[in-house]
C-alpha cells in the first residue's frame, strides 16, 4: 500500500489523485453505513495520497452526491 500510495503522490496530478479518493468514498459509502474503520482507512489514504482533510472531506461530500470538489 506505501509504495503504491507513494507513487501515486509523486506522479499523479492532484485532480486526479482527489477522483481516486472519490471513487474510494464511493466503494466505502456503497453500503450506506458509516464504518469508523473504514473512516479511519480513508483518513490514511488521503495522507498518503498527500490530500489534506479538507480534501478528504469534499471527497467524501462529492462521493455522497453533495457537490463537486473545487479545483485548485
Amino acid at each position: 500500500l506505501y509504495q503504491s500510495s507513494k507513487a501515486i503522490k509523486q506522479e499523479i496530478p492532484y485532480e486526479e489523485r482527489m477522483a481516486i479518493l472519490e471513487e474510494l468514498w464511493g466503494v466505502v459509502l456503497a453500503d450506506g453505513v458509516r464504518d469508523p474503520h473504514e473512516d479511519s482507512l480513508m483518513r490514511q489514504m488521503g495522507d498518503r495520497l498527500g490530500l489534506s482533510p479538507m480534501d478528504l472531506a469534499l471527497a467524501r461530500q462529492k462521493a455522497a452526491g453533495g457537490g463537486s470538489a473545487p479545483r485548485m
